[in-house]
């Protein structure tokens, strides 16, 4: 019974994961005109290549050193993760400027709204993983799907409201996936 319970919370948060996924790329595709779909893309991307600074497979060590009561591993972990998260965000700063030069002013605007949330989601990504590593399945899943259901509504609304506005869509989207 009990691991049939934390199956169905995973199920859940998987289940919620992909709709995000789905309904997040269906929302873009269909209501963004081509050029600002492009420049959104282009941001993703950016943001993407500065995600290996995240090290997101730090991770699993944080859920071991929780489970086994090691705060410390967990402390060094976050400290790790976080100090290089700002070499991430400074790549968005870099790439920004770089924009900004070739006269994509809003392009560059929006690398560096990606650049200054860039620590928060490394930071906020941790929560997740000290509640599994605390063994707290359900809240953490509870947590992932009411953040995938309010990511998904805030971001359609700006997307359907604010179609051509670039800046809109990133404060929306980076802003929201803090959550």
């Amino acid at each position: 019974v009990f691991y049939a319970k934390i199956f169905g919370w995973f199920s859940m948060n998987y289940v919620t994961n992909i709709l995000r996924g789905v309904s997040t790329t269906f929302f873009l595709a269909r209501w963004l005109p081509v050029e600002t779909f492009g420049a959104f893309r282009y941001i993703i991307a950016v943001y993407g290549i500065a995600g290996i600074f995240s090290f997101s497979s730090f991770h699993s060590g944080i859920i071991r050193g929780i489970a086994a009561d090691d705060t410390e591993v967990a402390w060094v972990g976050t400290r790790f993760m976080l100090r290089y998260s700002l070499v991430g965000g400074l790549l968005l700063l870099l790439a920004g400027g770089e924009r900004w030069w070739r006269g994509e002013t809003t392009v560059a605007m929006g690398l560096w709204i990606s650049a200054l949330f860039f620590p928060f989601l490394s930071a906020g990504s941790l929560y997740g993983s000290i509640l599994t590593g605390q063994g707290k399945i359900r809240t953490a899943s509870i947590y992932n799907t009411l953040s995938n259901i309010l990511f998904v509504g805030m971001f359609a609304g700006t997307l359907f409201f604010f179609k051509q506005n670039l800046l809109a869509i990133c404060i929306t989207f980076f802003l929201v996936y803090v959550l």
